[in-house]
């Protein structure tokens, strides 16, 4: 008995402690997870960089360019997508940059079709930026509705007129030119 009460206090005990603590497999789990973690991080770096470096598409018009943005769109939208909505807000300006919001919307068929159609106004020819993008299907997956707000930007560089413009200063009051 004593023999027995020897082995598992001195042998038993001591090994299975042993293998306990160094046991690895929650550790490699750790490790796993981590790498993943950086492996997504590095991943996400390299898109940030890729889309900074080409996320400056477009020329920057002189102010009022409303008529030209709105025949890009047009043009990009035509016989492309069914009810179509442009709801235009006033113009603002800060110091020499003009932004002119669009909220649009629209259907297609699909989803491929709404994405290319959202590429297509990102790539106009007038610099923007797009935001508060929402795609949705109906129920019956037959058509595919987006809604978006565009940007465009302007500069009162050259521009004969800033008649229309809401002037933004830094301490958010406005004034209307």
């Amino acid at each position: 008995m004593a023999l027995g009460i020897f082995y598992y206090e001195a042998v038993y005990k001591s090994v299975t402690d042993g293998i306990a603590k160094y046991d690895t497999a929650e550790l490699q789990d750790e490790l796993t997870v981590a790498q993943t973690k950086a492996a997504q991080e590095a991943m996400m770096k390299n898109t940030i960089n890729d889309s900074s470096v080409t996320a400056q598409k477009g020329t920057i018009a002189v102010y009022n360019n409303l008529a030209n943005e709105v025949n890009a769109l047009g043009s990009i939208l035509n016989n492309q997508a069914e009810n179509v909505s442009i709801t235009w807000s006033s113009p603002t300006l800060t110091d020499t940059t003009v932004r002119r919001m669009a909220a649009i919307s629209f259907k297609t068929t699909d989803y491929a079709s709404a994405r290319s159609l959202i590429q297509a106004i990102n790539d106009n020819p007038y610099r923007n930026i797009i935001s508060n993008v929402s795609i949705t299907n109906d129920t019956k997956g037959t058509s595919t509705a987006a809604t978006l707000t565009v940007t465009f930007f302007e500069t009162t560089k050259g521009a004969a007129s800033t008649e229309g413009l809401t002037t933004v200063t830094s301490d958010s009051t406005s004034t209307t030119k």
